[in-house]
């Protein structure tokens, strides 16, 4: 497996944008992942300065990707690197390819003279939420903030 950073058609990311749409819609949340807006998401994301790092077979098959962006952090301004969202299909999910796209995250975010890195750990993306968290902690992150939900 490799890391990319993703140059190509979104539209041949879309059988993995469908899959994190059956995995995220069955969950409590009633946020329905549209497919379509979804892909011109991450093409603005990328076009206003944001990476799209995608996870591939050694065939070039998309296995899983995440949206990172650099923002002036609210709290000093410095720059910081913003995991957007990510997505690994279940059966390619492991701490070795955790860790592997994490750094090729950080890598990118060093060059990009980024001083800290927020990762989320969204239940929308996976129910196993504490797992997550688990691992996030090994890894050397630690929790910053809590978000909330309701539907209006």
């Amino acid at each position: 497996m490799v890391i990319v950073e993703y140059k190509g058609d979104r539209e041949a990311l879309r059988p993995l944008v469908e899959r994190w749409r059956d995995e995220a819609n069955n969950g409590p949340y009633k946020m329905a992942l549209d497919v379509g807006w979804f892909l011109q998401h991450l093409s603005a994301m990328v076009a206003d300065g944001g990476v799209l790092l995608v996870l591939e077979s050694d065939e070039g098959q998309p296995l899983g990707f995440m949206g990172l962006f650099v923002l002036a952090s609210p709290l000093s301004g410095e720059p910081t690197l913003n995991e957007h969202m990510w997505y690994v299909l279940p059966e390619h999910r492991s701490m070795s390819v955790t860790r592997k796209i994490l750094d090729r995250a950080y890598e990118w975010g060093l060059s990009g003279g980024c001083k800290h890195f927020l990762l989320t750990a969204s239940h929308l993306a996976n129910v196993d939420m504490e797992r997550v968290s688990k691992l996030y902690g090994r890894l050397g992150f630690v929790p910053f903030e809590t978000v909330f939900i309701r539907r209006m």
